[in-house]
């Protein structure tokens, strides 16, 4: 029972302790023991979490499982100007509470047939807009300075219900369907001159599903696919300052998201895993005309990682992300690569042989990017921690 104690208080420190504000439309990946290998989520997932990232994964669940948690994002990031008369701006993220993810899953295992299911549902966060951060400018020509303090809150929320059903334990389809709730945003800023104190408080909605497939027909590897469909996100709410105020609504169109993974079984307790996604940065789109990132190509996402050990689980790994990116010309916008933001992760499940667990992550994510146009540079260096508890009914 001590030990069970020992889950709650660090799982609530964590959670008391984000976003990714780099790219805003980068699904939250909330299930502890996956962020921790290198954010993979398609073969990674375990518990009743599958639900949210691969609903095929849901096949290896033997007991009633439930599992919740949070996370924490810090760092800092800056914009350089490489000439000597310009501002630069150095931003600093303390940190924002959020419990982003809860979730149950209950199998139906029939020894007398080749065929088992289970079925889940939860509620999470796909996009968190949630973070916190000031800004410190010190411009270079005059000594003139200013600093300034930004909120962020809410994002895209979910409830979550879906199933698995495994035929033969060699063929696994899954499906989920994500339904927005809960979905108030708000963002303000402080004062720096009396018109530039802002507030914006709105809504936003938006609802998909998602498909998965496991085929373990070459044990010990394991083959699966993840699609998601495109979707339109309802974004309204009213903006306001000193001097003016207006009312905004947008739809927002996101392109579809494939990924495909395999993993090897090293052994009953160990295994590894390679993960690579879709990112059509330059399908992002307004209201159907206005394209956001239209001069930025497609992206992608390489994710690995791995998870070693049972009652403690030693979990690392590593990912190489596209954000957009622009490269500004005298002619204005040009057709440039994504920037990349790629990092490490690493974590520890402990009590993984007990009814009742508790999985942590670290991860720290660094980009670098040049604005040739006016030579500046901007780099950034976020590290973000998390935790997720799980408890399963028959096992004690």
């Amino acid at each position: 029972m001590k030990s069970l104690y020992i889950c709650f208080i660090i799982l609530c420190m964590l959670s008391i302790l984000s976003a990714d504000p780099l790219f805003e439309f980068e699904p939250e990946i909330v299930d502890a023991a996956s962020a921790a290998m290198g954010r993979t989520s398609v073969l990674s997932t375990s518990g009743s979490n599958a639900v949210f990232t691969n609903p095929a994964k849901l096949y290896n669940l033997n007991d009633v499982t439930f599992q919740g948690g949070g996370r924490l994002l810090i760092g800092a990031d800056s914009y350089s100007y490489i000439r000597s008369d310009y501002d630069s701006d150095q931003r600093t993220y303390p940190g924002h509470v959020k419990l982003n993810h809860f979730s149950f899953a209950i199998p139906f295992n029939q020894k007398v047939m080749p065929i088992s299911a289970a079925i889940a549902g939860g509620y999470r966060t796909y996009y968190d807009f949630g973070y916190n951060y000031g800004i410190e400018d010190a411009n270079r020509a005059n000594t003139d300075s200013f600093s300034r303090e930004f909120n962020f809150h809410g994002g895209l929320n979910t409830i979550v219900m879906g199933g698995a059903i495994n035929v033969r334990n060699v063929l696994v389809l899954g499906i989920s369907y994500n339904h927005g709730v809960m979905g108030d945003v708000t963002e303000n800023a402080g004062d720096y001159q009396s018109y530039t104190e802002y507030e914006f408080q709105g809504t936003i909605d938006g609802s998909f599903a998602s498909y998965g497939l496991i085929y373990r027909g070459y044990y010990p590897l394991e083959i699966g696919f993840y699609y998601r469909p495109g979707f339109t996100i309802d974004l309204e709410g009213d903006f306001n300052n000193l001097l003016w105020g207006m009312e905004d609504h947008d739809h927002i169109d996101i392109p579809p998201l494939f990924a495909y993974a395999i993993a090897f079984q090293l052994n009953n307790d160990s295994f590894i895993t390679l993960e690579y996604q879709t990112r059509k940065l330059d399908e992002y789109k307004e209201d159907e005309i206005y394209y956001y990132w239209h001069d930025t190509e497609p992206g992608y996402s390489i994710r690995m990682g791995g998870s070693f050990g049972k009652a403690i689980s030693v979990r690392m790994g590593m990912f190489i992300d596209s954000i957009p990116n622009y490269d500004i010309s005298v002619n204005g916008y040009v057709s440039k690569n994504p920037s990349v933001n790629a990092g490490f992760t690493g974590g520890i499940g402990l009590f993984r042989d007990k009814a009742y667990g508790l999985d942590v992550y670290g991860k720290i994510a660094f980009t670098n990017t040049r604005f040739e146009y006016y030579d500046v540079e901007y780099t950034a260096l976020l590290l973000k921690l998390g935790a997720t508890f799980t408890y399963s009914l028959k096992k004690m």
